[in-house]
């Protein structure tokens, strides 16, 4: 079974965004974690809760929360989540939703709620990756699985790998080396996942 790291995609996606806390948050929670396709990292994703402590079990203790709120990279987080919600709905966030009334945590929390539901949206715009695995031999247990953005940089990652293991065995005879590359096409693959 393959096991994909979605940290590296989760970076490329938003590599041109402002810095975000609870966006990191989120991408250093997941980047422990490995799925078997980017559909159920979504699954997780859409479903978790902060509150439940599907983020992370700090998340979950009220002292950890406040810590969060000290920090001013977490106050623009959580600014930026409620400027966000508003402009997508045309109100405020209601905090007193999530408890008996107002409670300043709830804040971060929905700052971190509100971050996955855009990391999601931003995914399932996106739409379509590709997904190289790179297996050692045939009963690799633990291939390398990297997920790419755009198919052409797929294809030149699985090309820069049959170049080098070629270079490796330049002074191979030429049917050896025909013989090498081949197999490199048949253990290294290049699937296309849409969301």
């Amino acid at each position: 079974m393959r096991e994909i790291n979605i940290k590296e995609m989760l970076q490329e996606l938003f590599c041109m965004d402002d810095y975000n806390a609870a966006r990191e948050y989120l991408i250093d929670h997941f980047s422990d974690a490995t799925y078997d396709s980017i559909e159920s990292f979504l699954h997780g994703l859409e479903m978790g809760s902060c509150e439940s402590g599907s983020f992370g079990g700090d998340m979950i203790y009220t002292g950890r929360i406040l810590d969060k709120l000290a920090d001013q990279d977490w106050q623009n987080a959580i600014q930026d989540a409620v400027d966000d919600y508003t402009d997508a709905t045309g109100e405020t966030p209601y905090f007193s939703a999530y408890g008996s009334g107002f409670q300043l945590e709830n804040t971060v929390t929905f700052a971190v709620n509100w971050q996955a539901s855009e990391i999601a949206n931003r995914i399932r715009s996106h739409g379509r990756f590709w997904i190289v695995t790179s297996r050692v031999d045939y009963l690799d247990p633990n291939p390398k699985v990297k997920v790419f953005l755009e198919e052409s940089d797929a294809v030149d990652y699985l090309q820069d790998l049959i170049d080098l293991e070629l270079q490796l065995n330049q002074g191979a005879a030429k049917a050896d080396l025909m013989a090498i590359e081949e197999n490199m096409y048949e253990l290294n693959t290049i699937e296309e996942e849409s969301v």
